[in-house]
């Protein structure tokens, strides 16, 4: 079997994203025959860092229409051409992770016009009908009843005109996206059809990430800018308004659409004890072998079953050790056993859920759940070893609305000690709640030596965030440029892009420092020398250094102090890939190369 793999990979540790490794959990560490996709939870649609296998690559800048979830498929099926023409006779596991609709949610601005007007009835009305189409289609009991919205989102008919308006498009803009990965997803099953392969290939799709996304309340065009402590007012969003969904924004839908997009199911993504953040849909296809289309079933399963599944199917017998290191056990259980069997009783009854603190507990039918006393969308500062816990009863409550833990108190305590018993085995413990710390390079191993110099020279090689020394309370770097010309200009070192980040460049002959912290033009920070730089060899120094209050960024040319400015908004640890010699990522317009030669960088933190 030849294994390969596509898209989005969150997977691998961040201490290992950089360009030296540790390989051994990139996705060709695992074993799979080719990677072609992103190391990160989303990525930029118009402008995304590309990998290829461990090598990076860039986009084609002369491509206008260029969207990632087309570039995508285009090489899926360039695969399945090379697979088909070369060893047709090999079957192959291709596992495809799309960014969408993971944040940024971006779509040709063609297919977020198809959704014109489409959800200005508003999140509220989004919710009822949706609950009414999914009890038509029989997805749901007869007897669910709706949970009620969080009231910290606002009621769509108390909204401004304007709200309305922008709140609307947004979500234009995330059907979009959806409907035009799953246009190019199509790709992939037509070519299957058309190469005779479709019936006996075995699909299982699920669609979800946990649940929508309860990020922004009042919704974002700049995720990036939260991690500054940003979020823009519904005033700047209105002002891009033209805007939304592409190039120049980076955005996530109002927490109200995530809410209505989770029906039947209360809250979302990051909310682990609620089966808003448990349950997604999966459809599993297989026409040579599953008789019983079209049809639903309700055997309660976990992704972990989706492995042993493909193993069963297949008749691979997973080895005990793999290069003489012993395997550790398969946790899920097959569901294969549904495929023809609609009624047959659940094999999977027992399952635990853990997420920043938030936890619940499956057992045949009840769930016992810790209680949502926090807001998705705001820092995460409960204590979840405190969290009270509820009961309910699945089987007769789908949608987890009556909590009846007062009723069945032994239920409840049998449960928790479930949940003790797999958080001791599964390595859950010690719990913590707080999302910003957790990704703290204080808490986490980086993948460079804090507080030593680190010194780079020019190429196209990436160095993500956490691969390369931490520039947001005190560093320095210095830069030796060897000017060629009395008007160089180009990238000397880069960090993040337009919706967040640093470069340091030439321009038309000047020393320039841009810092830029939330993508916001007010907080954006430009030093400037006084003088091009006539020909010849120069150090270039930049500076951040703490004061009383904010900070003071500095650059010196051969010592002498060029340019100064405060600076009283720092970028977040999540700032982006840095390179050295090359332009930003999302820059396509500027020089590949500098004009000058550029010597050594070193950072020193």
């Amino acid at each position: 079997m030849i294994p390969v793999f596509f898209g989005k990979n969150h997977n691998t540790p961040d201490w290992d994203l950089g360009p030296m490794g540790s390989f051994e959990n990139w996705p060709i560490g695992w074993g799979f025959n080719y990677f072609y996709g992103f190391n990160a939870a989303g990525t930029d649609q118009f402008n995304p860092p590309l990998l290829e296998n461990i090598n990076f690559v860039r986009r084609d800048p002369n491509d206008e229409n260029y969207i990632f979830d087309r570039d995508l498929v285009d090489h899926m099926l360039g695969w399945l051409s090379a697979q088909h023409g070369a060893a047709p006779d090999k079957p192959f596991f291709m596992y495809y992770s799309p960014g969408t609709v993971h944040g940024p949610q971006q779509a040709p601005r063609e297919w977020i016009d198809k959704f014109k007007g489409k959800f200005d009835m508003g999140w509220d009305e989004l919710q009822k009908q949706t609950f009414a189409r999914q009890k038509a289609m029989g997805l749901i009991p007869q007897s669910a009843e709706m949970p009620e919205m969080t009231s910290d989102v606002p009621r769509w008919n108390t909204l401004t005109d304007d709200q309305k308006r922008l709140y609307s498009r947004m979500m234009e803009v995330a059907a979009g996206q959806l409907a035009f990965m799953d246009y190019q997803f199509g790709r992939v099953l037509d070519r299957l059809e058309e190469t005779g392969e479709l019936d006996n290939t075995l699909i299982i799709y699920v669609q979800g990430d946990n649940g929508a996304a309860l990020h922004d309340l009042h919704g974002t065009t700049n995720t990036y800018s939260q991690f500054a402590g940003v979020r823009p007012t519904e005033e700047e969003m209105l002002k891009q308004f033209d805007e939304l969904g592409g190039e120049d924004t980076f955005g996530d839908y109002q927490v109200g659409w995530a809410l209505a997009l989770n029906t039947p199911f209360p809250w979302g993504k990051t909310v682990a004890s609620k089966l808003g953040g448990q349950l997604d849909g999966m459809v599993v296809s297989w026409p040579d072998q599953i008789k019983d289309t079209g049809t639903l079933r309700t055997q309660f399963t976990h992704l972990i079953d989706i492995a042993p599944t493909i193993y069963e199917a297949t008749g691979i017998t997973p080895p005990d050790t793999v290069d003489g290191v012993k395997q550790q056990p398969i946790d899920g259980i097959s569901f294969k056993y549904t495929f023809d069997n609609a009624d047959a009783p659940a094999r999977h009854r027992e399952q635990y859920f853990e997420m920043l603190g938030s936890r619940a507990y499956y057992k045949d039918g009840w769930l016992a759940s810790t209680i949502v006393n926090w807001k998705p969308w705001e820092a995460n500062k409960t204590d979840p070893y405190k969290t009270p816990w509820e009961l309910y009863n699945l089987n007769e409550d789908y949608t987890q609305v009556h909590d009846v833990s007062d009723k069945y108190p032994k239920k409840l305590e049998e449960l928790k000690a479930d949940f003790d018993e797999a958080a001791e085995k599964y390595n859950i413990y010690p719990l913590s709640a707080d999302f910003f710390g957790r990704i703290d390079p204080k808490y986490r191993p980086s993948g460079v030596q804090e507080g030593v110099p680190h010194t780079y020279y020019p190429s196209d090689f990436r160095y993500p965030a956490r691969a390369f020394p931490t520039m947001t309370n005190d560093w320095h770097a210095n830069a030796q440029v060897t000017v060629n010309g009395q008007s160089d200009s180009g990238p000397i070192a880069v960090q993040g892009g337009k919706f967040s980040g640093w470069a340091l460049s030439l321009e038309d002959g000047f020393p320039q420092f841009i810092y830029n912290p939330s993508g916001r033009a007010e907080e954006r920070r430009i030093l400037r020398g006084m003088n091009a730089l006539a020909p010849g060899k120069y150090q270039i120094d930049v500076g951040f250094t703490p004061q009383e209050q904010g900070f003071l960024l500095t650059m010196k040319v051969d010592g002498t102090l060029v340019d100064q400015v405060k600076v009283d908004r720092v970028i977040g640890s999540l700032a982006g890939e840095a390179l050295i010699g090359r332009p930003q990522v999302d820059d396509r317009k500027g020089p590949r190369r500098c004009d000058c030669t550029v010597g050594p960088v070193t950072f020193t933190n």
